[in-house]
């Protein structure tokens, strides 16, 4: 098996009971230390893992790796006593635990199952990928009005299924931002390195500054031989905050665009004040997901 184009993702696949409030836990960790967070997830919750127990999957990026867990509130907390012990223990470098408002379902191409209700799902690195070579090929020069607009269109589609799950009367542009760096950490479609915010209190506007690493768009172009930036995160960011603003004043950049350590740089500029708990927020998804 080729490493660099394969990833074993071990899940738990029984269903959660509707009538309960759910949880998603990321839990960054190293791959060695993986079968330890497995055991103690089944020593902590026994028999209570099958009932509650939704989905759990292994997301590998070049820059970090993180398991993905979602579960019931009747759990939640031997979930979080656990993986304060493991973070203790040195097992855990970090997690961070939210109100999922989806359902993560990799891409596979074979499944695996042994008598623990343990299944191995194997999918390609890259399954995300592709789309943009395809869309190169066939557009040439207006691929990047296509990749910009299908990258807006997803942003607001992904808004509207955030406010729909978490109950919102309008939607939320930082929360919705917030739960779309969670997300693209989760399936491994970038490996977070930082996040800054910044209130201007003379104008009230809030500038975010998200940096990543290994943002699957630009390594496609890379490979292509093609420096382009992101296209496509550029127009989802935009779609988020439309969706959310309507046509208000914002702004939209990547100052950074895969450099030679393959970071990029995502500014944001909202005509929003942002509020000592949104900031604090952001400050623990970096706590919990930033690799070094």
């Amino acid at each position: 098996m080729d490493n660099n184009l394969m990833i074993v993702i071990p899940t738990f696949k029984i269903l959660v009971s509707p009538e309960e409030k759910n949880y998603k836990a990321i839990v960054v960790l190293d791959r060695q230390k993986l079968r330890i967070l497995l055991e103690n997830i089944l020593k902590c919750c026994e028999d209570e893992v099958l009932r509650n127990f939704d989905l759990s999957y292994l997301s590998i990026s070049r820059g970090s790796s993180c398991m993905v867990l979602l579960f019931s509130q009747s759990i939640l907390p031997k979930i979080e006593e656990m993986l304060r012990r493991l973070k203790e223990e040195g097992v855990v470098p970090a997690y961070y635990i939210i109100e999922p408002f989806e359902k993560i379902v990799p891409m596979k191409n074979a499944v695996f199952t042994d008598e623990n209700f343990m299944k191995l799902r194997i999918m390609p690195q890259y399954a995300f990928v592709g789309i943009f070579a395809n869309l190169y090929s066939l557009l040439g020069g207006q691929a990047d009005f296509v990749i910009e607009r299908l990258g807006y269109y997803y942003g607001r589609g992904y808004s509207g299924y955030v406010q729909r799950s978490l109950s919102m009367d309008k939607p939320d542009v930082i929360k919705i931002l917030q739960y779309s760096i969670v997300t693209g950490v989760s399936l491994g479609l970038f490996s977070l390195v930082d996040i800054e915010t910044k209130l201007n209190v003379l104008s009230n506007t809030t500038d975010i500054s998200i940096r990543v690493r290994d943002y699957y768009e630009e390594e496609e172009y890379s490979r292509l031989g093609i420096r382009k930036c992101g296209l496509f995160q550029q127009g989802f960011y935009r779609g988020i905050i439309e969706y959310s603003l309507g046509q208000a004043k914002y702004d939209v950049r990547e100052p950074i665009c895969y450099n030679e350590k393959k970071e990029s740089v995502f500014l944001i500029s909202l005509p929003v004040k942002i509020s000592k708990k949104e900031k604090d927020e952001f400050q623990k998804i970096k706590n919990a997901l930033a690799i070094e």
